[in-house]
């Protein structure tokens, strides 16, 4: 009796067992193309197209994103990426629903519409709301360092003219006279 394929995905088992045999044929032909000389440098490298250029770039963007956010430098700025990042992982595979396929890949998370990237992005973008960068990491210390962060001190504006007349407008209490639309000062 034979195992009948479960089609989770718009291919099939087959299709693919047919691709990657179809892949091995070209790498054992086109290595037969190669002289002696060439066979003793080693492997040929792959270049990176596709999809393993994309690999690559998600795995750094990763790795830097992380790295920022754990030492708290460029807290908000790194926040932000972090966001984004999570937000493309939301959008490529979404817990909506009628998306059963991207839903059986995605694993035993019972998710609907809202799952931990959603809520790791809302998080993040607190974190880039909220001053953090100047509490803790390496932000707060530059901050600290370089004085750009320092309170300004409050000024009194009591001993300027100026504010010596609007204070005394303020002190002054005012009465209505009945038979007059204008304030006049009491004394």
């Amino acid at each position: 009796m034979q195992k009948k394929c479960v089609r989770k995905f718009p291919w099939t088992a087959h299709d693919c067992h047919l691709r990657l045999h179809r892949l091995k044929v070209f790498k054992v032909k086109a290595r037969k193309l190669l002289t002696a000389k060439q066979l003793a440098r080693g492997p040929v490298p792959t270049p990176m197209v596709g999809i393993a250029l994309k690999d690559q770039l998600t795995m750094w963007a990763l790795l830097i994103i992380g790295v920022l956010l754990m030492t708290g430098l460029f807290s908000r700025l790194s926040a932000v990426a972090a966001a984004g990042l999570l937000m493309s992982f939301y959008l490529a595979m979404p817990p909506w629903p009628g998306f059963v396929e991207f839903q059986a890949a995605a694993g035993p998370e019972h998710s609907y519409i809202v799952n931990k990237n959603l809520i790791e992005i809302f998080a993040l973008l607190a974190i880039a709301a909220l001053p953090t960068g100047q509490w803790f990491g390496l932000d707060a210390i530059i901050s600290r360092l370089c004085g750009c962060c320092k309170e300004k001190p409050l000024t009194t504006t009591e001993n300027t003219p100026a504010a010596a007349s609007t204070t005394k407008a303020k002190s002054d209490t005012y009465a209505i006279d009945p038979t007059s639309e204008k304030k006049q000062p009491t004394g």
